[in-house]
């Protein structure tokens, strides 16, 4: 047997099986190069705000406004909210009564004064400051997800109404050129008298006893959410205030003049609100009903057993704000800065909270200190250098290209830092494709 023979052969196969694995093995790597999955987002600044919910009732000067005729239908000769002086017109009493026509008058009333709006808006700007608008549409939009998501349907649906009023707006304002929308109000106004026709005779022209803010809808509150009653209110005579029912309106009753600009809001909270509210202090209110932030006055706080009643001021009156009597609040806590960075990003190495980052090709852990976690949501602090020395000395590469390892650092999440939210065997160090 020729055993040199042999050994050749055992060698070719040899270095074919090595050729074979190689292959594979350079084939293996180039494979992964182009197949892991590694998804990222960028760690940018951002504000949010820690809220508790609450609901108050609201305290306005308010004198109400009776016809001397029932029975008719009632049609206001000013807008909502629109100023009138004392001895002032402010709604018409008509014989027909029929609520129907009364409402496609109110629709008809809504859609001129929106007309009007941005027929204002829109005198000397281009359709480039519509963006305006959309910048509000998109804000009511998200802040609309984010009560759907946090399972507020009815705080959702209540800003529909707002939300449908800026889409109009924007499309009115991009549909003409010169913003001119004399023609189009004028056929508003002609179906609004062709409607008030079908109503028959004017029985009595009502006016405002007083000078202020007319709104045509009456409560029974009027009297009875007094202002006046604030200033000697005890917790006990307040909570009874607050659980009392409407005073009878009667019939006649078709609106009433707010006198004063101020209003109050009355919130019913735990009582370890006590010590966080002083009076003459400040506090940060987002109504609900219009997704408005406000900032109030703290006119009072008075402290039962188990609950204190807070009540806040301001003379701000917000755009679309409806001033129902009843109001779904949240009340802000506090307001964070920092990073934005997903809940699921979050990784513990070493006992330290982090995030794994993309630094370049380079697979980096970076600590994070966590100050406010919502909604899958965290926020981190941006407070202290991006290293940190352990033995209390300044080893910060103005590089920033030495591993955290081997100079005794730990590398801080920065702004614009690519944050890894996907991917498997992540590790400080790691290069990807590697």
């Amino acid at each position: 047997m020729d055993t040199e023979y042999l050994k050749r052969v055992g060698l070719y196969i040899l270095g074919a099986l090595l050729s074979i694995g190689l292959v594979f093995y350079l084939g293996y790597h180039i494979w992964r190069t182009f197949t892991l999955e590694v998804e990222t987002t960028a760690a940018l600044q951002t504000t949010v705000q820690a809220t508790d919910e609450a609901s108050g009732y609201i305290f306005r000067y308010e004198v109400p406004v009776s016809g001397t005729v029932g029975g008719g239908s009632a049609v206001a000769s000013v807008r909502v909210g629109e100023s009138v002086k004392a001895g002032g017109e402010v709604a018409r009493i008509y014989s027909v009564a029929s609520p129907d026509i009364e409402a496609k008058i109110d629709e008809t009333d809504a859609q001129i004064e929106l007309l009007r709006e941005c027929s204002a808006s829109s005198r000397g700007v281009t359709l480039k400051d519509s963006s305006a608008v959309d910048r509000e549409i998109f804000s009511l939009l998200g802040e609309m997800r984010r009560l759907g998501d946090s399972g507020d349907a009815a705080g959702a649906v209540s800003l529909r109404s707002q939300f449908l009023s800026l889409v109009n707006k924007r499309s009115l304002l991009t549909s003409s050129s010169s913003g001119n929308f004399d023609s189009e109000i004028a056929a508003l106004e002609a179906k609004r008298s062709e409607l008030t026709s079908k109503l028959g005779t004017c029985l009595q022209t009502v006016t405002s006893s007083a000078g202020g803010y007319f709104y045509p809808s009456c409560d029974g509150y009027e009297t009875v959410f007094d202002p006046t009653v604030l200033d000697s209110a005890t917790y006990a005579s307040l909570s009874q205030l607050l659980s009392s029912q409407p005073a009878s309106i009667g019939a006649n009753c078709i609106g009433k003049t707010v006198t004063r600009p101020e209003w109050y809001l009355a919130v019913r909270l735990d009582r370890s609100y006590a010590a966080k509210f002083k009076e003459g202090g400040s506090c940060t209110v987002v109504l609900k009903s219009c997704g408005e932030t406000v900032d109030m006055d703290v006119y009072s706080v008075t402290s039962g057993a188990d609950e204190v009643i807070l009540v806040l001021t301001t003379r701000y009156m917000p755009e679309n704000f409806d001033f129902a009597r009843s109001q779904d609040i949240e009340i802000v806590k506090a307001e964070y800065t920092g990073l934005s960075v997903p809940q699921s990003a979050l990784r513990v190495a070493d006992g330290k909270t982090g995030v794994y980052i993309l630094d370049g090709s380079k697979v980096r852990f970076c600590t994070v200190d966590v100050i406010y976690k919502s909604d899958g949501v965290c926020i981190i602090s941006e407070e202290g250098d991006d290293t940190e020395d352990t033995d209390g000395e300044d080893t910060t590469d103005a590089s920033d290209t030495t591993d955290a390892e081997n100079n005794n650092t730990e590398r801080r999440l920065r702004l614009h830092d690519s944050i890894i939210t996907k991917g498997k065997g992540l590790y400080d160090g790691r290069i990807i494709g590697g």
